[in-house]
């Protein structure tokens, strides 16, 4: 995957030069940044992506959404300092995932991280949905087939869509198919609610399954 290259942040966004398909650069005005996070398991990586929603809207309404980054280390230090890292370079401060209590430990890690740190605030919130694979994937989907979610080749999470199969959702997908998971986190954050350009108050860290043919 090229990388996304942040440029200039302003009061309404930031700019941020991304790569087409054929190579080039492109500069794009997005409203703000958000991430999904997966916490690792003993089969599979913690991974991250950070969307981007452009400034401009398609005559449908929707303002589409990009995948800026992505990142994945199975160590938990290594994963939350490049995590901090791309947060402050791209100006996103929330972040989305399952903080259920099997997850108490990491959430824990997480913030001794963060205050350790002493960087940036940012905001650890449950994501929409969290709970259903099945429909997170029903969201993804629905923004694809509006032609309002850019996900580029080469990308763990594309080459994932590709792979999965509607036998697949089941069992222990989360971890087979964790970028998915991560990228359906912050779709459904989109989904559910606007995005601002940075947070009014900053905080400390407190169905029918589609059929996966078509997504990419």
């Amino acid at each position: 995957m090229e990388q996304a290259i942040p440029r200039e942040k302003t009061q309404d966004g930031i700019w941020i030069e991304v790569p087409q398909e054929d190579g080039e650069l492109t500069r794009e005005h997005f409203r703000g940044v958000r991430c999904g996070l997966t916490w690792p398991t003993t089969g599979s990586p913690g991974f991250y992506c950070l969307v981007g929603q452009l400034s401009r809207s398609l005559p449908n309404g929707r303002y589409p959404l990009r995948i800026l980054k992505e990142g994945q280390e199975h160590v938990l230090n290594v994963l939350f300092r490049n995590l901090f890292d791309d947060l402050g370079q791209f100006g996103a401060y929330e972040i989305f995932g399952d903080l259920t209590s099997k997850y108490q430990s990491y959430i824990l890690d997480f913030n001794q991280h963060y205050v350790s740190r002493k960087l940036q605030d940012v905001k650890l919130t449950p994501a929409p949905f969290y709970q259903s694979f099945s429909h997170g994937v029903y969201v993804i989907r629905s923004w694809i087939k509006d032609e309002a979610l850019h996900i580029p080749s080469g990308t763990i999470t594309r080459d994932q869509l590709k792979m999965i199969k509607e036998e697949d959702l089941k069992g222990d997908v989360e971890d087979r198919f964790f970028g998915i998971n991560a990228l359906r986190f912050v779709v459904s954050a989109y989904e559910v609610s606007p995005v601002y350009p940075s947070p009014p108050v900053r905080r400390h860290v407190s169905s029918r399954v589609p059929h996966p043919r078509g997504w990419t």
